[in-house]
């Protein structure tokens, strides 16, 4: 892994939840205004059939999408460009034994992988980066002390342009091998470990790592007493804050407590964790922001989140956004900070804790999640707030369940159902920013009557059209609409007048936007014969 000179550009938020459900956020390449994201599906090409805990999308800085994936003895990754194109796959590393990715950062033309693999009777967790190539992999941690892959717990952020690593080591069965928490900052060759993390116990829960400001946040839970606890590195001094303890009714078994990097800049961040209180068997979801190294106020949700629920959370311009599902497996989001949100989305079939959550250029929240009908089909949808409301983006069938693997705005990366094992080939479906397609006039034409009749042709691209809007010129009269039509209409007939001039153009609409309009097509219907008798 090498420096990089370059100025990293994207802020990244990693949130986990489920299997794996792993957002990441990014500045470049979201659209600016609220406008409904239309959804274009491409292959990323067969990745030997990766499985969802296997893989990570990541958007960086200069807009190129890195897709990595573990196959049989290799950790493998390929880039695209913008358009969605994509380089032939590269072998980053190879594995011995199993190996499960589970992280990645990146910053203007820089990636950063991290993964866990087994070594011998042990495991190491190890990293690569790429800055024009690929880069040797190096060890984060030589000897993590466990006895299977599953049991390391590893989250990464950046901080400025550091990346940070917060790992979780040691055995959940083994007591030969306690449970650790380590930080680990890379300095430009290798990674150095930090002092590690005060008032840890001999069996926290795993950590997770976030940004705020110039400080790496790091939050865990821990028994005996079931606290949830933050602690915040400044990685130029290697000094750590006095650890803040948020709660005292968290179990390690609870749901993680999840640490979400801040705003574009990162100067802030945010913290949610689900407190559950054992004389009423309920969970109360609770939230606080934090700003470098200090810990707002602790703010309690009236949420209605179903007790197993492990909701998803971002966060953007001073508020942090919650989702998850609700009692009745609705979809409940919430938003708090500078905004106070609370909606309820018909999520019909909801699979639980299928949910991820990103926001787009203007700060709206967006959401993809997997539902089943009637008939087990499994069907992934994507749904975006604008002015208020929730309007529904894109729906794919034959996804697999748990399958959305994770977003980097403006991508989406997930699973179609191939059978066997639970395994499925990689869909990646990508915003373009392209605006509707031109509808083209082919010809009016006039009838007895009379009447003028307009006939159009769709656009070459018609992804997104869900009608069209007819707009007629009478003489010098002002341009006027005559009708918004269907995504299948073709004609729109209007009566006319005699010896009068007629101007037609057509636009495509869809998702509260219209296209440009079509070139102008011009008829004059005759005028009418004069009466003899009147001569």
């Amino acid at each position: 892994m090498r420096a990089s000179g370059r100025t990293r550009r994207a802020t990244v938020a990693v949130v986990i939840s489920g299997t794996l459900i792993a957002l990441l956020t990014s500045v470049m390449g979201a659209p600016s205004a609220s406008a409904l994201l239309r959804w274009t599906t491409y292959d990323a090409g067969r990745t030997a059939q990766i499985g969802v805990p296997d893989s990570q999308v990541l958007l960086d800085g200069d807009g190129v999408q890195t897709l990595a994936w573990v196959a049989e003895g290799e950790i493998l990754a390929r880039r695209s460009t913008p358009t969605g194109d994509w380089s032939n796959p590269v072998r980053v590393a190879r594995i011995d034994g199993q190996a499960r990715l589970v992280g990645a950062v990146g910053g203007a033309g820089e990636v950063v992988l991290a993964w866990v693999e087994s070594r011998d009777r042990t495991t190491a967790v190890r990293s690569a980066s790429y800055d024009g190539d690929w880069g040797d992999p190096i060890d984060v941690v030589a000897d993590a002390r466990s006895t299977s892959v599953s049991e390391v717990g590893l989250s990464l952020t950046m901080v400025g342009d550091v990346p940070c690593i917060v790992a979780s080591t040691g055995s959940l069965l083994d007591a030969t091998r306690p449970r650790q928490i380590s930080a680990h900052v890379f300095d430009g060759s290798t990674w150095s470990r930090q002092v590690d993390p005060p008032q840890i116990s001999s069996s926290p829960g795993t950590a997770h790592a976030f940004t705020s400001g110039a400080h790496l946040g790091v939050t865990w839970t821990q028994d005996p007493g079931g606290e949830a606890l933050v602690a915040f590195l400044d990685p130029a001094s290697s000094q750590w804050s006095a650890v803040t303890v948020l709660d005292t009714r968290m179990p390690v078994a609870s749901p993680p407590l999840l640490g979400v990097t801040g705003d574009a800049v990162g100067s802030t961040g945010a913290l949610v964790w689900g407190a559950f209180d054992a004389a009423t068997g309920t969970r109360t979801w609770r939230y606080a922001l934090t700003s470098q190294a200090t810990v707002g106020p602790v703010t309690d949700l009236q949420s209605g989140l179903a007790n197993s629920a492990r909701p998803v959370a971002a966060w953007r311009d001073g508020t942090v956004w919650i989702a998850g599902p609700s009692t009745d497996q609705e979809s409940r989001v919430w938003g708090r900070g500078a905004r106070t949100i609370d909606d309820t989305l018909a999520t019909p079939g909801l699979i639980a804790n299928s949910t991820s959550l990103a926001m787009d250029g203007s700060g709206q929240p967006l959401m993809a999640w997997m539902s089943a009908d009637p008939g087990a089909t499994v069907v992934l949808q994507v749904a975006q707030r604008i002015d208020g409301k929730w309007m529904n983006g894109s729906e794919q069938t034959g996804a697999r369940a748990g399958g959305v693997v994770s977003t980097a705005i403006p991508t989406l990366l997930w699973q179609r159902a191939v059978g066997g094992a639970g395994r499925g080939d990689v869909v990646v479906t990508s915003y373009r920013d392209v605006p509707l397609g031109i509808p083209s006039v082919q010809k009016l034409r006039v009838k007895g009557g009379p009447t003028v009749t307009v006939r159009w042709k769709a656009p070459a691209d018609a992804a997104g059209v869900t009608g069209y809007v007819v707009q007629v010129r009478r003489g010098k009269q002002a341009w006027k609409t005559r009708a918004t039509l269907g995504a299948d209409d073709r004609t729109y007939t209007l009566r006319a007048s005699d010896g009068t001039t007629y101007r037609a153009r057509v636009a495509a609409v869809g998702s509260g936007e219209r296209s440009p309009w079509s070139a102008v097509k011009a008829v004059t219907t005759p005028k009418k014969p004069k009466d003899p008798s009147r001569r």
